[in-house]
């Protein structure tokens, strides 16, 4: 090739040529700072989809491409974005780096006319900073990948321009295209092009080229026009909003996110409409007048969360379809700060500006979002977990977090200070000294200073949290939540949905679009609840109690104590009340259903009482109001309500209690809970003296002077382990007999149980053997209650078998009775017995017995007689119930019955409750 010199038709840009020639490389560069989605230029060619780079190989010579951006086959796919801010459909090397090296491999040596590049972005990412490389490969020195660092001249490339479009002076956002070509028609014939690709702003990390498209145009190559990466949508979906009398209009934009309309109108405009006005009056400036006109627009392809550029804000529809009930509405007012802030004013007034650092910008916007917007989230919080990162300079939440303490212990007015000086391009650190009394650094020391000692203090607190105290444990409190989410379940579901979270000891429903309802894995009848609730700014839940699994929605089964926000809420029933049913009195005062609610952000105390006999809902200690379950008052107010077409509301006496996730931020602490003991069924029994029994009102372990342990794998093929005096599986709490089965490694096994006996502590011969019950349940369980003999000389089944209860978890409504003889034995297939339907066993206590005489047994369900047995007289072989027999109370899992149809290891851990065993004589 001959000498070149350069022809620059640009005049915001350097672009020069680097290698020496006799011709002319001629390197056109425009920028539209209006840019459409055509991408069309006056004097630079329009991208097309038609030049040889289309069937080029492109490879990263050097450098990382963002995984927030598109593949390398953006660069050549003859596909342009559709907007200004769309990183899928853009090359860029990643965040933080020094840009790379692109090698483009055209797999011959061609003739090469024009090498154009495009790009297109809001801010830093929009202007091209490269060097372009070329060789034919046919030097001895070439390498297709010089090293890096490394000058590619030392490896067979030639140097053929340098580009750089950056503008000298004003914002840099906009759509560029570079041309580069030869005034003889030919630039010259390669096959490796070499682009050597510098970050834009060496102060910000964000400063990578947003690459659209990289034409490599032949002679003789057809012009065909590139194509949109997105069609063109249908509807436009556009909502206008006017704040501050019309002053400020707001256009929002969902055409690419229709599903998001709705919730932009409902939810958006409104903070929009408030907000825009607030944040122009919070950071004035001499002279300065905010923008009075503004755009939102949702992008279906927008990757990340959002961003600014000008008065246009960027919304990832993606990201904020999952926060809409979380962080949705707060990006947008960080965006509107943005916006208001205008810092690249400064550029274009003042040739003398000074930039202001990042940290500042976004310190800013996050601290008027956080501290000042939705202060009850305490999303710019710092703990102990993140105070290692406690920097002036960290960024975003951190930053925000310093600027709010200087606000509180410094400066109350310093934002506004800051905020004008960086408009004007004046911003410098001595600022801080001169407004807050000491330079950064000594601020920062400061600041850590009082962040360790409020942590210090907090874990102090949280020390306390979730805590019984002796009084507490002494009169039959118990945790429901510890800090974990172990004990809890969704409704309808057995896992937890990631918008319940756990942090520092406290209970969040964090993310009410991916919440539902959280649930207790025991189930509940009687008992008192206290708890601690903080709710956010308009928001709505609640505590449900004898939720069951019936119905598709847990309220249409549970009662529910409201809670939400009483100032902003929209739902007219108020926070306390039972829906609709019951409200508190009317307070003299105000006028109003008595209130005792504290303001969002501040914790509220409940207590909840659910008995028999009344029920109460206490907010602060102060009572609402008290009503009685299925009473004639109650049912009355039901069959006046929506609720009387939910057959299933309030018509179970046992169930979860749960949380709901409804509407806003809401925080639970300390749960605690205290079962009520309803009154057992009476021991007196007209015509039957009580003999012996055992009604389970000493916690701890069972009463070995009445029972005894099985321990190991006694019988049946069945799989768990019983094991012996061990609490996890067997133990007396809140009066009664608690059997626990469990999925767990233990002695070789992989569940563990309980079985009790009375063998050789008590027998009886005759009589009525009655247990009152609760069930477990679950494909697997095999819970039973029954009777051997103790016949010296006589193994099983000559020793006699009643099985008072048995019940399987594949048919679980079924109740058993079964005898076992010498003669009549399931082994034989002739065992004796007989079964009835109890709907749900396992969520209510019902009695089981037998009536054991001479010539006969009977058995019972709740007094009904359902199977007899009658003593043949044929001897032992039939009847071998002329002896004593002892009790075993015992909750199998799978086995030779059980286990029929397989273990659901979902289902576990299991409890089987027993309220009493009692055993009488006849008079």
């Amino acid at each position: 090739m001959r000498l070149r010199s350069i022809l620059v038709v640009a005049a915001f840009a350097t672009i020069m040529l680097a290698a020496a020639s006799q011709a002319e490389v001629k390197v056109t560069a425009e920028r539209n700072e209006s840019a459409g989605p055509d991408f069309k230029f006056k004097n630079a060619p329009s991208p097309s989809r038609s030049d040889a780079a289309g069937k080029a190989k492109l490879t990263i010579a050097d450098g990382r491409r963002d995984r927030n951006g598109g593949d390398l086959d953006k660069l050549n796919d003859g596909k342009i974005p559709t907007e200004d801010d769309q990183p899928a459909e853009n090359f860029f090397f990643a965040a933080g780096s020094e840009g790379g090296r692109l090698l483009l491999d055209l797999g011959a040596p061609t003739e090469i006319k024009q090498v154009n590049t495009y790009s297109w972005h809001p801010n830093t990412r929009g202007p091209q900073l490269y060097k372009l490389y070329a060789a034919d490969a046919k030097a001895d020195s070439f390498k297709p990948r010089p090293a890096p660092g490394a000058d590619p001249a030392t490896s067979g490339y030639t140097l053929i321009a340098a580009v750089d479009t950056r503008p000298k002076q004003g914002a840099a956002g906009g759509q560029y295209a570079v041309s580069i070509a030869d005034s003889d028609g030919i630039i010259g014939k390669y096959q490796y092009l070499l682009f050597d690709v510098s970050r834009t702003e060496a102060d910000d990390p964000f400063g990578n080229t947003f690459f659209s498209e990289i034409d490599v145009v032949a002679p003789g190559d057809p012009v065909v026009a590139a194509a949109p990466a997105i069609e063109p949508p249908g509807e436009i979906r556009r909502d206008i909003v006017e704040a501050d009398g019309g002053k400020y209009r707001i256009t929002i934009e969902t055409t690419e996110a229709p599903d998001l309309t709705e919730w932009v109108r409902k939810e958006l405009a409104p903070v929009v409409k408030q907000w825009y006005p607030k944040i122009v009056e919070m950071l004035p400036g001499d002279g300065y007048e905010a923008p009075t006109r503004v755009t939102i627009t949702f992008s279906a392809s927008m990757r990340g969360v959002a961003a600014t550029g000008g008065t246009r804000i960027r919304c990832a529809a993606r990201w904020f379809r999952g926060q809409l009930q979380g962080e949705a509405k707060g990006a947008v007012v960080h965006e509107l700060i943005h916006v208001v802030q205008n810092y690249g004013r400064a550029r274009r007034t003042n040739p003398n500006a000074t930039r202001t650092p990042g940290w500042l910008v976004e310190g800013i916007a996050d601290y008027i979002r956080w501290f000042l917007y939705e202060p009850h989230t305490r999303g710019a919080e710092i703990t102990q977990r993140n105070i290692a990162r406690a920097r002036y300079d960290g960024n975003y939440r951190i930053s925000g977090n310093f600027i709010n303490w200087v606000v509180e212990t410094r400066d109350r007015d310093i934002v506004r200070k800051l905020n004008a000086a960086a408009r004007e391009g004046r911003y410098n650190e001595g600022m801080w000294k001169e407004y807050a009394g000491d330079g950064l650094e000594q601020l920062n020391t400061a600041w850590k200073a009082d962040l360790q000692k409020k942590i210090a203090a907090e874990a102090a607190a949280a020390e306390t949290l979730n805590r019984l105290t002796e009084a507490e444990q002494k009169a039959g409190w118990k945790l429901l939540f510890t800090g974990t989410l172990d004990g809890w379940h969704n409704f309808g579901r057995d896992d937890i949905r990631p918008g319940w979270q756990t942090k520092d000891g406290i209970l969040i429903c964090a993310d009410p679009r991916n919440a539902g309802d959280l649930c207790t894995n025991e189930k509940y009848d009687w008992f008192e609840l206290k708890i601690d609730y903080n709710i956010s700014a308009g928001g709505n839940s609640g505590i449900m109690y004898h939720v069951t699994d019936e119905a598709r929605a847990a309220w249409a089964t549970g009662p529910e104590f409201q809670l939400e926000d009483n100032k902003e809420a929209a739902d007219p029933v108020r926070c306390g009340w039972l829906y609709a049913l019951y409200q508190p009195p009317t307070d003299a005062n105000t006028g109003k259903p008595l209130d005792a609610t504290k303001p969002a952000g501040q914790w509220n105390h409940i207590r909840l009482l659910i008995s028999p006999e009344k029920c109460e809902h206490w907010i602060n200690g102060v009572k609402y109001f008290d009503y009685v379950l299925g009473s004639d008052d109650f049912n009355d107010r039901v069959a006046k309500s929506k609720f009387r077409r939910m057959p299933l509301f309030a018509k179970s006496n046992l169930g979860y209690i749960a949380l709901q996730g409804d509407h806003g931020r809401v925080s639970f602490r300390n749960i605690k809970i205290r079962l009520i003991k309803t009154t057992k069924p009476s021991a007196k029994r007209e015509g039957w003296e009580l003999l012996w029994s055992d009604e389970f009102d000493t916690d701890g372990l069972v009463d070995e002077t009445k029972w005894s342990y099985e321990q190991g794998f006694i019988r049946n093929r069945e799989k768990q382990y019983y094991t012996r005096a061990r609490a996890e599986n067997a133990r007396v709490e809140n009066g009664m007999l608690i059997i626990e089965s469990r999925k767990e490694k233990y002695e070789n096994a992989d569940y563990t149980s309980a079985s009790i006996r009375t063998r050789r502590k008590a027998e009886w011969l005759y009589g009525r053997i009655e247990v009152r019950a609760k069930l477990p349940t679950g494909r697997g369980m095999w819970p039973a209650i029954w009777m051997l003999g103790n016949n010296p000389g006589r193994r099983w089944p000559a020793c006699g078998e009643i099985d008072i209860m048995e019940n399987v978890g594949f048919d679980p409504n079924l109740i058993h009775a079964n005898i076992h003889t010498e003669a009549y034995n399931h082994v034989k297939g002739t065992n004796k017995g007989s079964r009835i339907t109890i709907e749900r066993p396992w969520d209510d206590f019902h009695i089981y017995a037998i009536e054991w005489y001479p010539d006969h047994i009977d058995f019972f369900v709740d007094e009904q007689k359902y199977f007899t047995f009658e003593n043949e007289g044929a001897g032992n072989a039939v009847w071998p119930f002329d002896k004593p027999h002892y009790l075993i109370l015992n909750a199998a899992i799978g086995g030779s019955w059980g286990g029929q149809k397989g273990i659901d290891d979902s289902i576990f851990p299991q409890k089987y409750y027993i309220d009493y065993a009692r055993v009488y004589k006849k008079r």
